[in-house]
């Protein structure tokens, strides 16, 4: 019985030290800037928000009639004609750092595509809610 309950402890301590080492989300660059994505699980939202100000641009995916969130969108921006950015959203929220300017954000999930047009002024920060059906 007392082996039953040392072991018991010890494995709650092994997930709780587990729980505690999550793997901090890798911010990435690309010629004109820097992006994260991710947002999978109350961790990785928690390191989102901790990086939010470094970015002016933030992407969230869910889907329209749960809520439930979406991952593995692919999302393109581009100025002009211009791509500066293509990249695979590992989780429901992606944090971009653009220069100032008009873009085209293209994000394709589930077969389907959105597109939008943003602005984004020096010192503002865009947001952009995609739902899909």
């Amino acid at each position: 019985m007392r082996a039953g309950l040392m072991s018991l402890v010890m494995g709650t301590w092994l997930l709780g030290s587990l729980a505690a080492m999550a793997m901090p989300l890798e911010v990435q660059t690309y010629p004109s800037g820097r992006f994260v994505t991710g947002g999978v699980g109350a961790d990785e939202q928690a390191q989102m928000e901790q990086l939010r100000p470094q970015f002016n641009l933030r992407i969230l995916t869910a889907r329209k009639k749960s809520g439930e969130f979406l991952a593995d969108a692919r999302v393109s921006i581009s100025r002009g004609s211009e791509t500066v950015l293509q990249a695979l959203m590992t989780g429901p929220l992606m944090l971009v750092h653009l220069p100032a300017g008009g873009y085209r954000v293209v994000v394709a999930a589930e077969g389907r595509e959105m597109e939008r047009s943003i602005t984004i002024g020096p010192g503002e920060r865009r947001e952009l809610y995609l739902y899909w059906d």
